[in-house]
C-alpha cells in the first residue's frame, strides 16, 4: 500500500518503517516545474483485513496547494481468478 511515485516525475525514495504490524510512509516528489508534493500515510493489518489513512500536498504553483486525505480499508476475500493473475 506504499505508492511508488509517478515515473515523469523526479520522486525521492520513500521513507518506510516497520513497526509490527503497521506500515508508515513518507514522500516527496517534485515535477518537471519544480513543484512538490509531499505525502505521508499509515496502513495496518490485521489477519485479512487492513485499515489505513493517508494525507497529500500538492504545490499547483502561484500560492495554491490542493491537499487530499484518503481512509481506506479492505479484506481479503479468497484467491484471484486465473484471468484476473494476467
Amino acid at each position: 500500500m506504499v505508492p511508488k511515485g509517478d515515473p515523469k516525475s523526479d520522486c525521492k525514495p520513500p521513507k518506510v518503517k516497520i513497526e509490527g504490524n503497521t506500515i508508515t510512509y513518507d514522500i516527496e516528489c517534485k515535477d518537471k516545474e519544480g513543484r512538490t508534493t509531499t505525502g505521508n500515510g499509515k496502513v495496518t493489518y490485521k489477519g485479512t483485513t487492513f485499515e489505513g489513512a493517508m494525507e497529500m500536498n500538492m504545490d499547483h504553483g502561484g500560492g495554491q496547494v490542493m491537499k487530499m486525505s484518503q481512509k481506506m480499508s479492505g479484506k481479503r476475500t479468497g484467491e484471484c481468478s486465473k484471468a484476473a493473475k494476467k
